[in-house]
């Protein structure tokens, strides 16, 4: 014997993971307690489609802005999530109130539409991140597998075995919670469906491979939605503040209020170790997976690709600006 551990395999990564998800969805507050003014604006996504870079990018450009008077610097927080708080973990992580206020109060959920429909006529402008199905799904396992879990999970063998079966077992069909519901954040494909549907002429979308591939343009548009005005200094600071690398050193994005509400290492929860590690991006994904997703989408959106949703949304956008 000489002590070391016996690698995880498949089976066990798995099931911590679920249970973990379980835990953590069953931790979720009713999102519309306590429900924020008309006034305030609503990011809303499913999971790892690019809503804390967005989360990030509001909050400096508004502090920029000089729209967070007691946050000058945009630096005094413990975490994002404090500032632009997630709707359905503010009594997980007793945050009634965002620690600095900013004019406008940007707040941010993962929920799919239900709970909020008796909201949606308020005028209320929200912020809708959207990223093709099969990036969300191998970005939210990169995320989640080590964080979550608690374990280390290195193996290329495994992690092959991990992937096609998170994507039919979370992706595709979540398990019933052990009350026999369905956790209300909802598949991808319920998500996108339910807010799209019921968008109300009052919704920016932002497509996670436009924001990536031009930040200025991505803050212009976020400017321009929230009535910002923004200069040469505004843009530049916002730039430096949200830089990727930057982001990836800066301990205010590693989850550190919800890793320590769930009792996790937020270090397991950094871009910085997605790219000092593997990703499931080098996996190549079964076909029978990829034409069940396409599929499935065609059902929630009628389109037969991702393309042909964005230039919807595109053209959503584009009648948006028209009337602000």
């Amino acid at each position: 014997m000489n002590g070391t551990a016996t690698p995880p395999d498949a089976d066990e990564v798995l099931q911590v993971l679920f249970s973990q998800l379980r835990v953590l969805f069953q931790t979720f507050n009713d999102p519309t307690d306590d429900f924020p003014p008309p006034e305030d604006v609503f990011i809303v996504s499913s999971f790892a489609s690019g809503s804390n870079l967005v989360q990030h990018m509001c909050y400096q450009l508004l502090v920029a802005a000089k729209r967070v008077p007691t946050d000058p610097n945009g630096e005094s927080y413990i975490d994002t999530t404090a500032v632009v708080p997630v709707l359905e973990v503010r009594n997980l992580l007793n945050l009634k109130e965002p620690h600095h206020r900013s004019k406008p109060q940007m707040w941010k959920t993962h929920v799919a539409v239900t709970p909020f429909l008796p909201y949606l006529n308020d005028n209320r402008k929200m912020i809708f991140c959207i990223r093709n199905p099969l990036d969300v799904c191998r970005s939210f396992l990169d995320f989640i597998i080590e964080w979550l879990s608690g374990l280390t999970v290195r193996d290329p063998e495994v992690r092959k075995a991990i992937y096609p079966r998170f994507f039919w077992d979370y992706f595709m069909s979540f398990p019933p919670l052990p009350d026999g519901s369905t956790p209300n954040l909802g598949l991808w494909f319920r998500h996108v469906k339910g807010w799209t549907e019921h968008d109300k002429g009052n919704t920016l979308y932002l497509i996670y491979e436009d924001v990536i591939k031009d930040f200025p343009k991505t803050i212009r548009t976020i400017a321009k939605f929230l009535c910002v005005p923004v200069t040469d200094a505004i843009m530049k600071q916002v730039l430096l503040m949200c830089d990727r690398d930057r982001m990836a050193r800066n301990p205010r994005t590693r989850a550190r209020l919800l890793s320590a509400a769930l009792g996790l290492d937020p270090e397991k929860a950094t871009r910085t170790r997605l790219l000092n590690g593997p990703s499931f991006k080098d996996i190549e994904l079964p076909k029978a997976c990829k034409d069940a997703c396409w599929e499935k989408f065609y059902e929630a959106t009628g389109c037969t690709t991702y393309e042909q949703l964005v230039d919807e949304l595109r053209i959503r956008n584009k009648k948006l600006f028209a009337y602000l």
